[in-house]
């Protein structure tokens, strides 16, 4: 991590889909709520596994920096940078790492989160060379782990608009720099149902990573397929973070295990005060168009 963080700088984006060059212009990505004075701090993963990209304007907007999380230490930031290309028509992303400013209170140190500031090399970025036209690639922060030094994230892939392929799961771990490919729990999935008589390659199914179980690292993961539109529960699974060894815990869609959640984000609570404002940002940007009595 030592080599990365001296190497902070400036990354110059140059792709015309972007909104702007972010060397240039900073991108603040809490910017929505800048001058707002009512945020506070909420755990990012709750309820578990429930966080997920919203791209809606993407299209129109080239780029969005979303899903900003702090490390449970604050001395790191993790976030989605997801872009789009219209001539393709293909979304792709990628994940970076941002440092947070300790002279800061929490809240402050997130809120000056600029992507000018980001690690120049990002965690993990999409392979355009398997990226095909009208086809999307994303990456997701899942969660910090408690010692704040893994990060879980997913890949979503599938076609734009309305079809998910597939999600899979990997960990970054900031120590060694290495990315941990968490998948063997799919073929897990799949072995334990093929023993069974049900070959899932031949339905549509998926996995939900609901993140780290409370008090340790292991991962943890729901698996779920679909029947004549009805949702089917294929069991509770665990992962180790490593990625070596994956197993059920229970097929009991009543069983309860509990998931942490470490990392840190923002959360905007409007006052009348901030309704007020933007109303008046609204109206001063509206001209009045006077109509003459006849």
């Amino acid at each position: 991590m030592k080599k990365l963080l001296a190497a902070i700088g400036l990354l110059c984006i140059s792709s015309t889909v972007f909104a702007r060059d972010v060397a240039v212009e900073p991108s603040y990505i809490y910017d929505q709520i800048l001058d707002a004075s009512n945020y506070e701090i909420i755990d990012y993963n709750y309820p578990a596994g429930s966080r997920e990209l919203n791209l809606f304007g993407l299209r129109s907007q080239g780029q969005y920096n979303i899903n900003a999380v702090a490390s449970p230490d604050f001395n790191m930031l993790v976030y989605s940078e997801v872009y789009f290309y219209p001539d393709p028509r293909v979304t792709a992303s990628a994940l970076y790492i941002v440092p947070l400013d300790s002279n800061l209170s929490n809240r402050e140190a997130i809120l000056s989160v600029s992507t000018k500031d980001k690690l120049p090399n990002p965690i993990i970025e999409t392979d355009y060379a398997k990226l095909y036209p009208m086809k999307f690639d994303t990456y997701t922060p899942v969660d910090w782990n408690q010692n704040s030094d893994k990060i879980l994230f997913k890949e979503k892939i599938g076609e734009n608009y309305d079809k998910i392929y597939m999600t899979k799961l990997y960990l970054y771990d900031m120590a060694s720099e290495h990315i941990y490919d968490l998948n063997i729990v799919r073929t897990s999935i799949i072995d334990f149902w093929t023993n069974k008589g049900i070959f899932l390659n031949d339905y549509k199914w998926d996995i939900k990573p609901l993140g780290f179980e409370v008090g340790s690292d292991k991962v943890i993961v729901q698996a779920y397929g679909y029947y004549k539109n009805e949702r089917r529960n294929l069991g509770l699974w665990a992962v180790d973070y490593r990625g070596q060894n994956a197993y059920m815990l229970s097929l009991d869609e009543n069983y309860r295990i509990n998931i942490s959640a470490n990392g840190k984000c923002l959360k905007f609570i409007p006052d009348m005060g901030d309704i007020f404002a933007k109303q008046r940002r609204i109206d001063s940007d509206t001209k009045s168009i006077y109509i003459e009595p006849k």
